[in-house]
């Protein structure tokens, strides 16, 4: 997939919506807030980041339902049959589906419906020549959203476990940019309670 070209590097946007969503109760990827599954909420806030060139998601537990949801929009489904190992290998999965072109990745979960295309694009905006990944910064923990260069893409592919790649940005081996985002727009839904907080939702509870 094409999309309007962009300077160095050439970032690629990848949704991770693996997951069993088990905390939830049901498929999270599924649940509809103001009218939209969350994991098309992710998809799309991706595809308007004007610096992210090719979008893809990762599915894996029900995953024919989740790649439906989206058969409306230009990305790419990467389906994960190993996903129960963790989202360290839905992350692999994504890096071995990369475009050839792409020279950074931005990860982006699909339980974070707060986050802006702005708050893509300042992270985007922070991978300076000096910095080999650029995070969110959560009172001093990095997690996602976060964006890496392609040096670090061979590291992503060995990573590990269900932390995905929070031990490598919060490892002190690399040159990270921290980006603060506020509370609201980092929060993970990770409970039907965390969803029911969620401002003006709507939908399946």
């Amino acid at each position: 997939m094409s999309r309007a070209t962009v300077s160095d590097p050439v970032v690629s946007g990848v949704v991770l919506a693996a997951g069993a969503s088990r905390r939830f109760g049901r498929p999270k990827q599924l649940a509809s807030w103001c009218g939209q599954p969350l994991v098309v909420r992710a998809a799309e806030l991706l595809i308007a980041a004007p610096s992210v060139r090719s979008v893809q998601v990762v599915v894996g537990s029900h995953g024919q339902e989740v790649a439906a949801a989206l058969v409306h929009l230009e990305v790419e489904i990467v389906h994960h049959p190993g996903w129960s190992a963790g989202q360290a290998s839905s992350l692999a999965a994504a890096v071995d589906a990369l475009p050839s072109a792409a020279g950074a990745l931005v990860i982006v979960p699909c339980d974070q419906p707060l986050l802006a295309v702005t708050d893509i694009e300042r992270l985007i905006a922070a991978l300076a020549p000096t910095a080999e990944a650029a995070a969110c910064d959560r009172d001093g923990i990095l997690g996602t959203p976060a964006v890496f260069r392609r040096d670090l893409f061979p590291r992503l592919r060995s990573l590990g476990g269900d932390r995905g790649a929070r031990d490598l940005l919060n490892g002190g081996s690399l040159a990270v940019a921290a980006v603060p985002l506020s509370a609201a727009a980092a929060a993970d839904v990770d409970t039907p309670a965390d969803f029911a907080r969620l401002p003006a939702s709507s939908g399946e509870r």
